[in-house]
């Protein structure tokens, strides 16, 4: 059975109580933007996310700054992005209707957004891309939540 669809101001608790540092943008009945600092490891930058959620459709998640985002030697775009410019994350590879409604936010795309950005770091020192098929027993990337 389905279960019951979080509502945008349940989304928002969540959110602020796992990530203080985060903050609405912009909150209607059915529309949520959120920004917050991901810090992907503890030797990692810091990265601004957004998150622009619409009831009903997947999450849009995009990083914000730094722009433009640092590319691998001889890359001319970056991988896994449904959209370069606007550095739109692609956070659904490989886990193909993963994301519904009845999710928290907080529990699924913060933590996939940071697996990207550990991905994309070591993307840029190698060249290489290790996300494809990951499984889910490895462990959510450290998130500095301050």
């Amino acid at each position: 059975s389905k279960m019951a669809v979080v509502p945008i101001s349940g989304q928002v608790k969540v959110l602020a109580k796992k990530f203080p540092n985060g903050e609405v943008r912009m909150q209607t009945p059915c529309h949520l933007i959120w920004e917050m600092d991901i810090t992907p490891s503890p030797n990692s930058c810091s990265y601004r996310i957004r998150i622009d959620y619409t009831l009903g459709s997947p999450p849009n998640t995009f990083v914000i700054a730094p722009t433009p985002l640092k590319k691998a030697e001889g890359a001319s775009s970056l991988p896994h992005v449904f959209d370069d410019e606007k550095q739109q994350l692609c956070l659904y590879y490989g886990r193909i209707g993963e994301w519904d409604s009845s999710m928290f936010l907080a529990m699924k795309i913060v933590p996939w957004a940071a697996e990207w950005l550990l991905f994309y770091e070591i993307w840029t020192i190698t060249g290489e891309w290790c996300g494809e098929g990951v499984g889910h027993s490895r462990k959510t990337p450290y998130i500095k939540s301050e």
